[in-house]
């Protein structure tokens, strides 16, 4: 293993024999296609961490993003259908289900279950679950015939 040292800012990185480190292309032979790239590169998707899913819900977030006031702009109507993708805990669903209406139905889609089951809490407790239709999928594998909602958020 090789120790590679900063010394200023703006200067190059040594080994401890001060000689330059070994090329990029060099590191992917020896140890995989993903060594030197970045832990999060754009286009990557990521899921929420589900340890901070408390972050989602926070009151100071919720005083700045109301659900009701953020969905507005994107007109749901009464009998939408409304694809909820990437719902995670669920704060914005029950809005979304309001807005829809009795005769509307949200489509709740997660890659974790955990936060998915945080968020049929969520509409259990707002009497709104009949609803919703809880989805665990990825968003390039979703669980839906094409042209089946009318919104995608």
């Amino acid at each position: 293993m090789t120790l590679v040292t900063w010394r200023k800012k703006g200067s190059r990185p040594t080994n401890q024999t001060g000689a330059l480190p070994e090329k990029i292309e060099d590191s992917r032979e020896k140890y995989g296609p993903r060594a030197g790239a970045p832990l999060a590169t754009p286009g990557t998707p990521r899921p929420h961490p589900r340890v901070l899913a408390g972050i989602l819900e926070h009151p100071l977030r919720m005083k700045y993003r109301d659900p009701a006031r953020t969905l507005g702009p994107f007109g749901l109507a009464e009998g939408a259908s409304v694809l909820d993708l990437g719902c995670g805990t669920g704060v914005f669903t029950p809005e979304m289900a309001r807005q829809a209406g009795a005769a509307g139905v949200v489509h709740a889609v997660d890659i974790q279950a955990a936060l998915l089951d945080r968020a049929r809490q969520r509409l259990r407790d707002a009497g709104l679950t009949a609803r919703v239709h809880f989805q665990h999928s990825g968003a390039y594998h979703l669980p839906l015939s094409e042209e089946s909602v009318d919104v995608a958020i």
